[in-house]
């Protein structure tokens, strides 16, 4: 065998590129660029160069490409037409999509001819703008994507940075060369070449699947709705985290898949995802491998699922004997052992209402052997209401038992499970043996029952190890999406013997040195932390562990009690005082010898107890109580300076207003500053278009000075109720009001207000933002604010060195019903808080174009449309939502023409008046003649029915020009097959419509060629003139006439030109 010399498949690395500048610009030029609705960029490469060709490429393509499209929103980049190029080059362009502040691996190129092996990785500096790796990427594929456009693809995909959209690709690698068998006429052509990605997988060029498969035509459309899905992820990802911590059993397990929830959203290994179907089955698995927990599962429905759990239906005496048959199974066997088999636990109502039927048919015949076999290995689960009923039978009357503990996590309560006093019937009693049968089926309600039978030593478990359910799971709808979250909300605990910590006893032995004791108890008590806050688990472990007496249990009593009397939502203290009750007539003594591990540990009892975290206990014996300072009298050039340094003032392009505040002034600071500011600061603002309002790096403010500053951006009458402020030490609630008189003029509430927000926006700051927001008066922009508080108190412990903050009131907004606190203020549009500012802008100078959109809308439509009495009307009423203050919230040019559309529809009650876009279309295709044949086929479906009915489906019209070009091809590949039919359905039910003049054409081969038939006539509204569409006197190919039978099927979807032709 010898190397053939030339090389069958060509190797694009041995591509010459031109020098001189020309000749790159015209290479260049056949990169296409373009900016598509939603500010989308648009990157067309049909083949790509080699990345050493030089600087003078490099800088072209920068100034061409990245220049460009640097701004926009999201970038596709169309490969459907790629069929490859040098691999070299795909480092360079990976390098735009990344962050320049790291480097990253990119893939290694294996040469087995060469024995070469190279590393792509990122450029440490490219010669244009990087794109970055936080807007997403769409790379659009088809079956044509051959070679280094499938391995740019693959790489998307394995780098995380993107989404494939489009057709399965052509599975092509170029890097093979041809070796010719010696002395015969045969070439074997082996690829040379291994690509490895950055994971250290081989890819051996098989087509790469896209994540979402689509036609390549409509791959763009696609796109769209696809980054608009995207657009939601961060919001349901962080609902399923929310959902995860509030009902999840493991508290610190659902704070850590949480935050790797979101840990891998922000690190793109959810671009893959393109709809809630696939989310949902991505969410399921990293809960699931993160949490260890197969109970946990995120599914799709599009309607609210019904509860599993729902009162089970009382059954008639009819159906009383065919219940007991299908879930009872009983046999004696030799020696006088019982066995029974039941296949699912059954609510307690309805084994209540079948006792006496069960008593005779199943338990009389066995309460009498002496072993009992119970077999639970087909048994799945069901309600666990009856498994103390069960348990009843095999323990003696007195004393009761305890079988377990049920905690639940959403109610943050803990449930005692007994043994009954009383049963119906005789017992088996607690001497005889019970075997317990179990297989990987044994689920839920069966585990339970199980599990406390073993626990109380009272059987013998044999069989493989159960399923692992849970006892109860909750339904959780993910924010108001149609996904669903399953989450165990329900925890068994084991029994404890008197005076013993179970799980202590059995992890750390009696060795244990009292530092490892003290860890281990407080991750105990934080995530059982109940009732008065863990005040009976501290007295019991008191007790048994530690020797050393330090704390009286007063002193948690006195917590507890400045809790009850202070704190702001005494809704959630429910069961509060009679917890303190018990712990105060408990004269043990607490013997934690750490007074700072105790308030850690009281902490948590608090934080967990109450859901809030806002709730501390500290431990600080030099603790100085802070007092506010008051402001002392200063010359007015000192008072500047001060204000000055703490007011960020400025006036941006195009008469903007910028005015940044890290402290809210309290009233009495506000009436001494008050001409100043004014002067200073007020009086600078009035004049502007537009003003930023910046509160990202407001943490700190007084609780009088919301009245102030929401008073100067509405209007002086009537007075508006802006907030409810409850004092929970007073039991007082105190109105809000805005202020009638104020110094100086008001902000004109026309002119737009924009509010920025950050992570750090804190507190009274916080309380502004809602109140603004929900008047309608401000658009807020920037981050999720902190959820802080409207004041806290840090209240000491009787005359100890133990103090405790108390959020001692709250903000209830009147319009909402709800506050702010805990949660924080959404934005209206959420972005990184180093990018609000920019994004204000571009809000505040899109509102200042509204006003003329809306009335050049009008006048359009007023000259032109149609109906004109209907068309007169409508721009009326459009000026009229415009004076209104309806437009005044738009934030985008997107969320602007998708009112206004609806805005039409609604007012004209027609749905092809809306706005519009002039998405340029794909270059032109030189087609050949087969080319078309398959497009054709492809268009165009026909079948012959029984009886000779002809089937013809087409689901858009085309222009008439291009369809005449090409008629004699349709007539044949097409039209002769349904013309000699008796009798034609044409299925029009998913046209879309399309240009309008090929209609004519279409209708006459169903009308006779003897005269001429007036199918329609339009009327322009802009000429005034009306045109009659007749049929044509010539056709290519035969007429089916207007004898035969035609039946035009179409449905809700078809429109514009198909709906034309039926009518």
């Amino acid at each position: 065998m010898q190397d053939n010399a030339a090389i069958l498949e060509k190797d694009p690395e041995l591509e010459n590129i031109p020098d001189d500048l020309e000749s790159l610009k015209k290479l260049v030029d056949t990169i296409k660029v373009e900016i598509l609705l939603n500010n989308t960029g648009y990157l067309r490469i049909d083949k790509f160069f080699k990345s050493y060709a030089g600087a003078k490429l490099e800088e072209l393509i920068a100034k061409k490409v990245w220049e460009p499209l640097k701004d926009t929103n999201n970038l596709i980049i169309d490969l459907r037409y790629n069929t490859g190029g040098s691999s070299t080059s795909l480092a360079l362009i990976l390098s735009y999509l990344q962050d320049t502040s790291q480097k990253h691996h990119f893939f290694t190129i294996n040469d087995q001819i060469q024995n070469i092996t190279t590393k792509y990785d990122s450029l440490p500096q490219t010669a244009g703008p990087t794109y970055g790796s936080k807007r997403g990427v769409y790379v659009l594929t088809s079956y044509d994507t051959a070679s280094t456009g499938e391995e740019f693809a693959y790489l998307i995909q394995s780098l995380h940075r993107g989404t494939v959209i489009g057709e399965i690709t052509s599975g092509t690698l170029m890097h093979s060369k041809s070796f010719q068998i010696e002395g015969m006429a045969i070439a074997i052509t082996v690829p040379f070449i291994n690509f490895v990605d950055n994971n250290g997988e081989c890819w051996l060029g098989g087509g790469v699947v896209p994540d979402a498969i689509a036609l390549a035509e409509e791959a763009v459309e696609h796109v769209y709705e696809i980054a608009d899905f995207h657009q939601g992820l961060k919001f349901l990802i962080e609902g399923t985290g929310e959902l995860l911590e509030k009902h999840y059993t493991v508290h610190e397990v659902a704070q850590m898949a949480s935050k790797v929830l979101f840990t891998k959203w922000a690190e793109g290994l959810y671009r893959s995802v393109v709809d809630f179907e696939s989310l949902a089955s991505q969410l399921t698995a990293d809960l699931q491998e993160t949490s260890g927990d197969h109970r946990l599962h995120v599914f799709h429905c599009d309607v609210e699922p019904k509860s599993l759990h729902d009162v089970p239906k009382i059954p008639t005496a009819e159906e009383v004997g065919y219940i007991i048959d299908a879930l009872f199974k009983i046999e004696l066997l030799l020696g006088n052992v019982g066995y029974v088999r039941f296949n699912m636990m059954a609510d307690v109502e309805v084994v209540k209402a079948i006792g006496p039927q069960l008593i005779k048919l199943v338990w009389s015949k066995l309460v009498n052997t002496d072993a009992l076999i119970i077999d639970m290995r087909y048994n799945t689960g069901g309600y666990s209401t009856a498994i103390p009923l069960f348990s009843t039978y095999f323990f003696d009357a007195q004393p009761l038992r305890h079988l377990y503990t049920v905690f639940d996590r959403t109610k943050t309560t803990l449930t005692k499970v007994m043994t009954l006093p009383q049963v119906r019937g005789p017992r088996y009693g607690s001497s005889k043996d019970v075997y317990i049968l179990t297989s990987q089926m044994t689920g839920s309600a069966a585990e339970v029952f199980t599990h406390s039978m073993k626990d109380l030593n009272r059987a013998t478990i044999i069989g493989e190890p159960t399923i692992g359910g849970s006892l109860s799971s909750g339904t959780y709808q993910i924010r108001d999406s149609v996904l669903y979250a399953s989450i165990p909300n329900q925890l068994v605990l084991k029994t404890l013997q008197p005076k013993q910590c179970h799980l202590t006893k059995n992890l750390l032995g009696s060795t244990t040195s009292t530092s490892h004791l003290l860890t281990f108890c407080l991750t105990q008590l934080t995530k059982m932390a109940k009732a008065i806050f863990l005040i009976a688990p501290l007295l019991v472990l008191g007790n048994v562990f530690f020797i050393h007496a330090s704390f009286a249990p007063e002193l948690i009593v006195d917590m507890a009690k400045i809790v009850m009397d202070n704190y702001c939502s005494p809704e959630k203290l429910v069961g509060m005082k009679e917890a303190i009750e018990a712990a105060s007539s408990n004269t043990e003594i607490l013997n934690i010898p750490d007074a700072e591990t105790l308030a850690k540990i009281l902490s948590a009892g608090f934080q967990t107890t109450v859901s809030d975290q806002r709730l501390t206990v500290s431990y600080e014996p030099n603790y100085v109580p802070v007092v506010p300072p008051k402001m002392p009298p200063l010359p007015p050039d000192q008072l500047i300076s001060i204000l000055q340094t703490s007011i960020k003032l400025d006036i941006l392009e195009g008469n903007i207003g910028y005015l940044r505040i890290d402290h809210i002034l309290g009233e009495e600071v506000a009436d001494k500053v008050g001409h100043v500011l004014l002067d200073l600061v007020w009086n600078k603002i009035l004049p502007t278009s537009g003003l930023i309002f910046d509160l990202r790096y407001t943490s700190s403010g007084d609780i009088t000075g919301v009245s102030y500053i929401v008073s100067y951006f509405t209007a002086a009458e009537p007075t508006i109720h802006i907030d409810s402020i409850y004092d929970r030490p007073s039991n007082t609630t105190t109105k809000v009001l805005s202020m009638s008189t104020l110094l100086g003029e008001r902000y004109y509430i026309t002119k737009p207000l924009i509010i920025l927000t950050s992570k750090n926006t804190k507190g009274i700051a916080e309380d502004v933002a809602y109140c603004l927001q929900n008047l309608k008066r401000a658009t807020i922009v920037g981050e999720k604010t902190a959820g802080g508080s409207m004041k806290v108190d840090k209240i000491r412990v009787a005359n100890s060195d133990f103090y405790i903050s108390v959020p001692t009131a709250k903000s209830v907004n009147p319009i909402t019903h709800s506050t702010w606190e805990v949660t924080g203020v959404t934005p209206d549009v959420e972005v990184n808080a180093e990018d609000a500012l920019a994004t204000a802008i571009k809000i505040v100078n899109l509102r200042a174009q509204v006003h003329a959109i809306i009335e050049g809308s009008a006048t359009l439509i007023a000259d032109n449309y149609a109906f004109e009495d209907i068309g007169a009307n409508v721009a009326e009423k459009l000026k009229g939502l415009l004076a209104n203050g309806e437009y005044s919230t738009v934030v985008s040019k997107e969320s602007l023409e998708v009112k206004l559309s609806a805005d039409l529809k609604t007012l004209s009650g027609d749905k092809s008046l809306k706005t519009t876009h002039n998405t340029p279309a794909l270059p032109p295709m030189d087609y050949s003649p087969e080319m078309y044949i398959e497009l054709i086929k492809v268009s165009f479906h026909t079948d012959i029915f029984e009886n000779n009915i002809g089937y013809l489906r087409f689901d858009m019209f085309g222009d008439f020009e291009e369809v005449k070009a090409i008629a004699q091809i349709i007539v044949e590949h097409v039209w002769n097959k349904v013309v000699n039919t008796d009798a034609m359905i044409v299925d029009l039910r998913n046209n879309l419509g399309g240009p309008t003049t090929a209609i004519a054409g279409f209708c006459s081969y169903f009308f006779d060629a003897d005269k001429q038939i007036v199918l329609d006539k339009l009327y322009n509204r802009p000429s005034g003139t009306i045109t009659e569409l007749r049929t044509l006197p010539e056709l290519t190919g035969t007429r089916y006439g207007s004898k035969k039978s035609l039946i035009i099927l179409t449905s809700g979807a078809t429109a514009g030109a198909a709906e034309e032709l039926f009518t």
